[in-house]
């Protein structure tokens, strides 16, 4: 399982389509996506590691890959594996979802459907017992469902991602049937925002917003990624919609950094790639 090289650079939002509701007339913060990794396994999660690493979690297992400084250029790194361990004997649903997680003392907890491991690094060991941990980033949740690929809130909500805001009040999520939903305090939906198939905060302070919210959005025309904040207690989206290059499958918030994951149309090719907020436009 070895990476390949992505032929790609560093993109920016372009506008497709038309905004949504509650979208700013001023879109001054724009997406940038830069190329990580790739490989014919279907990913499942990466994480950066210090200083030149990476941690990639697929269906098959966990792998660390440390950076082939020779072959990288400025925009697309190189990488070469470096040791890697198999994920454990389980029926695992068609649509598998997984997520790291960082612990402490150099570890990574990986969150799968009904099982939750702990990797210890260098070497790289993993251990894994039957648990359901929770999904979302600050929407208190009971897991994925066993052998589903969504969670359930307290309030009987079934979702596929959210984020709470980060001064508490309310969230951002996306619900089973593909919507794109604000909740208030209740967590109680108060507002909808389109087709939404996944939500991530992004810690990035552009022109004093402390956070950003990333959603990926699946449509007929191809994947979008969408960007929100809050503008004077009201969700307003922040940047031009970006034309994903790929379908979308998975995306993640690990150790302060946002990571989405897409597979080439009708390629056999799995793409991770960093998503940034650009302030400069």
């Amino acid at each position: 399982m070895g990476a390949m090289s992505v032929l790609l650079l560093v993109l920016l939002s372009a506008p497709v389509g038309t905004q949504a509701p509650g979208a700013s007339e001023e879109l001054p913060a724009a997406i940038v996506l830069k190329p990580l990794f790739a490989q014919r396994v279907q990913i499942l999660d990466v994480a950066v590691l210090s200083p030149r690493g990476l941690l990639v979690l697929d269906r098959v297992g966990v792998t660390r890959y440390e950076q082939d400084e020779k072959l990288s250029t400025e925009t697309i790194p190189a990488w070469r594996e470096v040791e890697s361990v198999s994920l454990p004997a389980r029926l695992w649903p068609r649509d598998l979802r997984g997520h790291l997680v960082r612990g402490g003392s150099g570890q990574y907890d990986v969150v799968l459907a009904g099982t939750d491991c702990v990797t210890q690094l260098t070497p790289l060991q993993m251990t894994c017992t039957d648990a359901r941990t929770a999904w979302a980033y600050g929407i208190p949740n009971g897991g994925l469902e066993p052998g589903r690929n969504y969670f359930t809130t307290p309030e009987g909500l079934t979702l596929y991602g959210g984020s709470s805001f980060v001064d508490g009040v309310g969230g951002l999520v996306a619900d089973r049937e593909g919507k794109l939903l604000q909740l208030d305090d209740t967590r109680r939906p108060i507002g909808d925002f389109g087709a939404g198939d996944d939500v991530i905060p992004v810690s990035v302070a552009c022109r004093g917003v402390p956070a950003y919210y990333l959603a990926a959005s699946h449509r007929p025309g191809g994947d979008v990624l969408r960007a929100f904040r809050i503008d004077g207690g009201r969700l307003v989206q922040a940047a031009p919609d970006y034309p994903l290059p790929g379908v979308f499958t998975a995306m993640s918030s690990v150790d302060r950094r946002a990571f989405v994951i897409t597979r080439l149309s009708g390629a056999d090719r799995y793409d991770a790639f960093q998503a940034d907020i650009s302030c400069g436009r």
